[in-house]
């Protein structure tokens, strides 16, 4: 089961139109998972869009662990709810 979920996470990188070396970096941390409070604490301001656009394409939100994780995520990044609905949008996934 985990690796069929890994997979389908590496498909929904794929699948959002990532380049290869966002693709790389995301299936390296697929493979070694970080808590929120490390992503956060090494995040550059700059990076916030992306950080919360890989986490979106990597995550099927269909618990609400999963909602709960990302609407957290994009907080402490800074982003506005309106910067999240953006970018969950161009992913197609609203």
């Amino acid at each position: 089961e985990h690796h069929q979920l890994q997979r389908q996470h590496r498909q929904r990188a794929t699948d959002a139109g990532f380049d290869d070396e966002t693709r790389r970096f995301l299936e390296a941390e697929l493979a070694n998972p970080k808590s929120l409070a490390v992503i956060i604490a090494s995040a550059r301001p700059e990076l916030a869009t992306d950080i919360y656009a890989a986490s979106c394409a990597a995550i099927v939100t269909d618990t609400d662990a999963e909602r709960a994780y990302l609407e957290t995520l994009g907080r402490r990044l800074g982003l506005s709810e309106d910067a999240r609905a953006e970018i969950q949008r161009q992913l197609d996934l609203v």
